[in-house]
């Protein structure tokens, strides 16, 4: 059997790993519900707006492009969630493809890193939901792989602009590849100013749409409650996260699910921290043996990075569009010390702990506790509201599609007079009070509670409690200080 029917083997087998995973549900997650509504949007009104909203408006926050496929999905008549969800599954399986023509080409053996990659149990995840990450891995490897063919015939350069401007218009951290096109063509100054001026230009649009609307990702990164975030506030956000990547998130990435409860204040916290300064170390020691020799993949790697740690959040998800090379950069770092065997080791270690974490019993239920409640309350907001109710929640795309009420969120703000003249002139009629974070309050991440428990305690004669879900949790309020 040739090598290529080995892989054509291999992803047939991952990809009945996926499709056992699919199901015809949207989680309560957000995400998936609002590409689901924009593409609808699309379908249905022929603009890319945001339809959960009491007064539909132009949205500017996802890029277009994942939602406007769904939309011609949805045209031709294909209506099953699940059915819809194949995108992303076939996104998935065809990027193992073209992750496989990069590492040959570099002369990389390719299997135990397509193994972990296509395993990884967050990558099952995007792969089997209505998620961007599985489209946008795809046209960013292949976006890197006609990058690298450039240098053998100039026509692909124009190709691999086209998937790094598609790569953009999935996901705005495309924008990396104009850093890509910097190093990969410092010293041909005609193909880097051709490629920069193309991409730059394409790319141009979505900024002056996100300009034009105020999208909340440029609000999310220059701005600090209502003021601009400055240069300093910045430089502390590039070296908090930097440190928080280092001992916290590349462990929690690696090691998928299994240390995402272990807190600052937990007794292995320790051993997360070694775990991820561990994987970090040969990681690193990986990347400067590969990146030696201008390899698109290790200037994507590096720029990628620098963006999640501007970024004012963080998580392994971030970061996930990158694990195929960083696992490749830990294999290389631990080679580098002659770790042959404890290379292996760490591979089956991983493989049985990715393939143990996507067993039904080991997985549990599609929805968490928290999301069970938050439905609960959406449900009982469909049978017992009228359609014009407008709600406030925390996930406001969730609460309009199981709900079907016009819905918004609320602002992340500590002002309790202004929170108090918004929910009045964005005439809010009631409000979901979730645990969407609950057990993490004393880390500050009980966003609901944090931001609208002070309202509710200043202002009590304006919110009467009408309904609270069966695991007595969350709690539905009405609004009456119109």
């Amino acid at each position: 059997m040739s090598d290529f029917k080995k892989l054509i083997f291999l992803v047939f087998l991952i990809g009945i790993v996926y499709f056992f995973n699919l199901n015809n549900y949207l989680t309560a997650g957000g995400d998936d519900t609002h590409y689901f509504l924009l593409a609808r949007s699309l379908a249905e009104t022929k603009t890319y707006s945001d339809i959960y909203l009491p007064e539909p408006k132009p949205h500017a926050i996802y890029p277009p492009l994942f939602s406007f496929i769904l939309s011609i999905l949805m045209q031709s008549g294909i209506e099953k969630i699940y059915l819809l969800k194949l995108l992303s599954l076939f996104c998935s399986l065809a990027s193992l493809i073209v992750l496989w023509f990069i590492l040959k080409y570099h002369n990389i053996k390719p299997y135990k890193i397509i193994l972990l990659f296509s395993l990884h149990p967050l990558l099952i995840y995007k792969s089997t939901n209505l998620l961007t990450e599985p489209l946008y891995i795809l046209l960013s490897l292949l976006a890197i792989l006609f990058l690298d063919l450039s240098k053998r015939k100039n026509f692909y350069l124009l190709v691999a602009i086209f998937f790094m401007i598609l790569a953009f218009y999935t996901r705005t951290v495309g924008i990396v590849f104009l850093g890509v096109i910097f190093i990969f063509y410092k010293d041909d100054i005609k193909k880097l100013l051709l490629s920069a001026s193309l991409f730059s230009f394409a790319a141009s649009f979505w900024f002056l749409r996100l300009f034009r609307f105020d999208g909340l990702y440029l609000e999310f990164l220059l701005k600090k409650e209502n003021n601009c975030v400055g240069l300093v506030d910045l430089f502390f956000r590039f070296f908090r996260n930097f440190l928080v990547y280092i001992a916290k998130v590349f462990g929690e990435l690696f090691f998928y699910p299994y240390l995402d409860n272990i807190t600052k204040k937990s007794p292995l916290i320790f051993i997360k921290v070694f775990l991820s300064l561990f994987l970090v170390f040969f990681i690193f020691r990986g990347y400067l043996n590969i990146a030696k020799k201008n390899r698109s993949f290790c200037s994507y790697t590096l720029f990628f990075l620098i963006i999640c740690f501007f970024w004012p959040f963080y998580g392994a998800r971030f970061i996930l569009p990158i694990f195929c090379f960083l696992i490749l950069f830990l294999f290389e770092g631990l080679e580098n010390f002659k770790f042959y065997r404890f290379k292996n080791i760490i591979f089956f270690l991983l493989l049985f702990l990715y393939l143990f974490a996507s067993l039904p019993i080991v997985k549990g239920s599609f929805y968490s506790k928290e999301e069970f409640s938050f439905l609960d309350a959406c449900f009982w907001m469909k049978s017992n509201t009228k359609k014009e109710s407008i709600i406030l929640s925390r996930k406001p795309t969730v609460s309009f599609y199981f709900s079907s009420r016009p819905s918004i969120t609320y602002k992340h703000s500590t002002d309790i007079e202004r929170k108090l003249n918004e929910l009045k002139s964005k005439k809010v009629d009631y409000i979901i009070f979730d645990i969407f974070g609950k057990e993490y309050k004393e880390f500050g991440l009980w966003d609901t509670d944090k931001f609208l428990s002070p309202l509710l305690e200043k202002y009590p004669s304006c919110f009467k409690l009408e309904y609270v879900t069966l695991d007595t949790e969350t709690k539905v309020y009405k609004f009456e200080c119109k």
